[in-house]
């Protein structure tokens, strides 16, 4: 039988603390250990940032025949993201990427004037809720303003809490490469 914690839908477990089959009933034999639980809700527990124009590459200009999207990720404003859905706890998944970025993204990147990324490194502890700090870029400024959120990390994805902007245009961005690379590979893009 094996020690738990906390597996809510994971296992039926008896009110002694030990593992229970439910196929079988009770263990019969018992083996001290761990039973590995997702011990993050917000990992399983998220709304998906997939937009292709939430990517770095993408870029959002003005211009004869350009594209001209300037989304931010504000609730209510008038160019919300159409997955923004207000502050809570967000994954990246492709086609925008899979990670936010470390490293300064062009103005107007991302499907918007001024992308955010994430400041520092990413967390390597699984299951543990970080604190984050997220930078605007504005014109030349590679900072010019900052919000706080979380970063987890999850079951080889992150999932961030992110709240909402204070101006639009202002929107969170994605890369589909490793967060330490400033490159996106070749056979990502």
């Amino acid at each position: 039988c094996f020690l738990y914690s906390k597996c809510d839908g994971e296992r039926s477990c008896c009110t002694d603390s030990v593992y229970y089959d439910s196929y079988h009933g009770p263990c019969n034999t018992c083996i001290s250990g761990r039973v590995n639980c997702i011990a993050a809700p917000q990992c399983f527990n998220y709304s998906v940032m997939d937009e292709t124009t939430r990517n770095i590459n993408f870029k959002a200009v003005h211009g004869e025949g350009d594209i001209d999207i300037h989304y931010c990720d504000g609730l209510g404003l008038k160019t919300q993201s159409p997955s923004w859905h207000g502050p809570g706890y967000y994954r990246m998944m492709p086609p925008a990427g899979v990670v936010m970025p470390e490293f300064s993204v062009d103005y107007n990147s991302c499907g918007t004037h001024s992308p955010m990324r994430f400041v520092g490194s990413h967390p390597q502890e699984r299951y543990v809720e970080t604190e984050a700090t997220f930078c605007a870029k504005y014109f030349e400024e590679d900072c010019h303003h900052t919000l706080k959120g979380t970063v987890t990390l999850c079951d080889g994805y992150y999932v961030y809490y992110l709240p909402d902007v204070t101006n639009c245009h202002q929107r969170f961005c994605a890369s589909m490469k490793p967060y330490y690379l400033e490159e996106e590979p070749a056979d990502l893009l």
